[in-house]
Order: structure tokens, then sequence, then C-alpha cells
């Protein structure tokens, strides 16, 4: 049988994707381990698809259609669904690194026009320092693991992203409402690692992914 991928017209990212996880829905997507050792814990492209759907919904409820969202942290299964929400939202991400020396956090956020940033809480005291510098438009931060952390961190409103998971989409969209979106629009911004100077932006565009 041929893959349902691979006879559909790549006419986006999203269609694609979507294809895909529909195709494996009951198959395992993504995984991770409590501690060193344990037994992996399991969700299925099925799982992934709906919470992510659901946080794409809350985020145009939340940000412009022309929003960038920056992701900081290490990786994790939320990491992967935020990832995913810009996807389906037709927003553009941009990987933040959290090994960059100081300023250049605060450089990027400024380049990339930033609206939110999701991070972990290890990366929270950063991202909320370069939230509220001159310069910044970040209006927004999500954590993946937010409990205990205030509403707000200066002017930029703090959200427990875990919050917004844990329904698994109730109440919310279920299918990706996908964003139409021209092939030059561009899908995410990967940095370098900023070794000669501050990190330039690679911007990738949905046509250089389907190409």
């Amino acid at each position: 049988n041929q893959s349902p991928w691979r006879v559909m017209p790549p006419t986006s990212l999203a269609r694609a994707f979507a294809a895909i996880m529909d195709a494996h829905a009951e198959q395992r997507c993504l995984g991770w381990r409590a501690l060193p050792g344990a037994e992996y814990s399991w969700a299925s492209y099925a799982d992934v698809k709906q919470q992510s759907v659901a946080f794409a919904a809350w985020l145009r409820q939340k940000l412009r259609s022309d929003a960038h969202v920056g992701i900081m942290g290490h990786n994790c299964y939320e990491w992967f669904v935020a990832d995913l929400a810009c996807l389906w939202a037709g927003l553009c991400s941009v990987p933040l690194s959290d090994g960059w020396e100081p300023g250049v956090l605060e450089a990027v956020l400024a380049q990339t026009q930033l609206a939110a940033v999701v991070c972990t809480p290890a990366c929270y005291a950063r991202v909320a320092s370069a939230a509220n510098i001159e310069g910044s438009s970040v209006a927004l931060i999500l954590v993946t693991e937010g409990a205990g952390l205030p509403r707000r961190a200066g002017r930029v409103e703090c959200v427990g992203m875990e919050e917004l998971l844990a329904c698994g989409g109730s109440g919310c969209a279920t299918e990706p409402c996908l964003v139409e979106r021209e092939t030059v629009m561009p899908h995410t911004i990967l940095h370098t690692s900023g070794t000669t100077g501050l990190p330039k932006g690679v911007v990738y565009s949905d046509g250089l992914w389907l190409g």
C-alpha cells in the first residue's frame, strides 16, 4: 500500500504532517522516562496531534496571525507539542539556545520580534528578564511546568503550559484548522551558534521544506 503522504499533494507542511499523524494515529510517537532506567511512557500520534491542535487554537486566540514564537530549553514533550502547534496555527517558530552567552538572548528576541516564548522552568528567569528589556515585543511566556510561578513577570503574562495540555483538548478544537500559507512565508528561523559574534538567523519557508 502506498503511504498517504506519498499520494497527497504537498500543498503545505501542515497538511503533510496531519496526514502522516493520522496514518499512524495509534502508534507510538514520543516516549520519555521519569527517571534514568525507568520504563518509558508513550504518547501516540493521536495524543500528540490532539494536544498540539488544542494548543494551536489557544495560540491563535492570543497572538496575531503573523506572530513569531520562541521555544527554549532541553528536549521535552512540550517542546515538540509547541513546535507542532505553531505549524497548525501558521505561526513562525524560533528555537532558542539555552547555552547562549548573556546578552545574546536579548539580541535574538529583538531581531526576531518574538510575541511569545515557550520555555522550561530552568530558562524562565532568563526569558523573563530578556522579555522585559527595552525593544522586546514578548508579551507572553509559556512555561512547560508553570506550577508556583507568578502570573506576570513585569509587563509580560506568564502561563503554565501544563494547564493548557491537561485537558487534552477538552473544550478545544480536535482537528487542526490549517492556516493556508504561501510557500514564501517563514516556517521557522534557525540561528547559528554565535561563536563568531551574535547568532545569525536563517529563515526557512514552507516552500524550502516542501521542495
